[in-house]
């Protein structure tokens, strides 16, 4: 979904320390979450992703200063996700619905990627039923300016952290090591971020037989 700022509504970038840059200022509305690697990925899994579900909010209210933090998804998420807490919301073992939205700047200021060097997180999730996931924008434009990203490479690495977060909400296990050949692996360092770009959008065997195995995720 896409975060617009409407009239009146206060919103800012706050700096400590080091002088903006022009790929940490706000403009224009928030890319609603990139979901183009949701069909591949997941058809492997014997799940066929909708989108449509009559609960996208392709435009809605600027909510500032959104933290990730369980009164956040009571008074903010519940209500736009349509959904109330176990067993009232409508998810069985055939049918289930996730959360995403899009956040401009990371709630955690220590790995914001701001300044440049430092451990930047693309993405979080909410493991508390019915869970939700957030990306942060601000992030994304701060490695794309970083490390030289195309705009293919910028969109590539916005699927592969979208799919990545939804991996949380099977309770899939992230790799800190080894090949980039599946989306679970993540960066552990500033130098490591630039692989997001590449980094193969999809699910490994294992988490994949995870995956069928799950039967409300």
């Amino acid at each position: 979904m896409t975060a617009v700022a409407g009239d009146n509504d206060p919103y800012e970038v706050e700096f400590k320390g080091w002088d903006a840059q022009d790929d940490d200022l706000l403009r224009d509305d928030i890319p609603g979450p990139n979901t183009t690697a949701f069909g591949d990925a997941f058809q492997e899994c014997y799940i066929e992703a909708a989108f449509d579900t009559g609960k996208n909010q392709p435009q809605c209210r600027w909510h500032y200063v959104f933290a990730n933090n369980f009164w956040n998804w009571v008074n903010y998420v519940r209500p736009f996700r349509g959904t109330a807490p176990p067993p009232n919301y409508p998810e069985d073992a055939h049918y289930w619905t996730v959360y995403i939205m899009a956040v401009y700047d990371c709630f955690d200021a220590n790995h914001d990627n701001d300044p440049d060097g430092e451990r930047g997180y693309v993405g979080v999730t909410f493991i508390q039923e019915p869970e939700y996931s957030s990306t942060f924008e601000e992030t994304f434009r701060d490695l794309r300016a970083q490390h030289g990203w195309t705009e293919q490479e910028l969109q590539h690495a916005r699927a592969g952290v979208v799919l990545h977060e939804i991996g949380l909400h099977f309770e899939l296990a992230e790799a800190e090591s080894g090949a980039w050949d599946h989306v679970m692996r993540i960066p552990t360092n500033d130098a490591e971020e630039s692989n997001l770009k590449s980094r193969t959008n999809s699910f490994k065997a294992s988490d994949i037989a995870k995956i069928r195995a799950t039967e409300l995720p």
